[in-house]
């Protein structure tokens, strides 16, 4: 099968060209959203610092209410767990952390929004190759896909301004794809 737009050849089974995002079938043309051109790496780098600054609030308060509740402030000063108090916690700080992170990403990019908030905020969704939302399993793969591409020393994110599609490592691997949101005309 070929897109009608752009005469790139499509996948068989897809609603949308994975190529410029046209729909390919007529269910797939009363959806309202579909996706559009491939996002890129500074986009994307946007969309994780908003994230990052909305994950930070959430752990600071989440910190905060803890600390209140058990008397101490984590490592700071001593506490109810005195002196020793520091290498207890931080284990703690990071499971908690990577469990706040993973499940924020993989909620909500298998979620109907298929995004996060920074990704929502630049008009951004993560798709299949075939231009679906992905389930939580995938989004999980792919979330714990970024530590891969942060291991080989920010190689994998920095793909993103080479590969065709635009996709990150951890993209590749999971088979997703970022694209910017657009809104069909169902007057077309």
């Amino acid at each position: 099968m070929f897109c009608p737009t752009c005469g790139q050849e499509a996948l068989e089974q897809t609603n949308f060209c994975q190529y410029c995002g046209h729909p390919l079938n007529p269910e797939a043309q009363n959806r309202l959203i579909s996706t559009g051109p491939y996002a890129g790496f500074w986009r994307r780098f946007a969309a994780l610092i908003i994230d990052e600054i909305f994950i930070a609030v959430v752990l600071v308060g989440a910190e905060a209410v803890l600390g209140a509740i058990l008397g101490t402030n984590f490592g700071f000063r001593p506490g109810i767990f005195g002196g020793k108090q520091l290498g207890a916690v931080l284990p703690l700080k990071f499971m908690g952390g990577t469990l706040i992170h993973w499940l924020y990403w993989a909620g909500m990019e298998s979620s109907g929004y298929q995004a996060t908030l920074g990704k929502m905020a630049l008009g951004l969704i993560v798709t299949d190759l075939k231009g679906e939302p992905i389930s939580f399993s995938r989004a999980t793969g792919r979330y714990f896909g970024k530590f891969v591409s942060a291991l080989l020393l920010g190689i994998g994110f920095l793909m993103t301004g080479w590969t065709g599609k635009k996709q990150a490592l951890h993209d590749i691997m999971a088979g997703t794809l970022v694209v910017k949101k657009q809104v069909i005309d169902e007057t077309a």
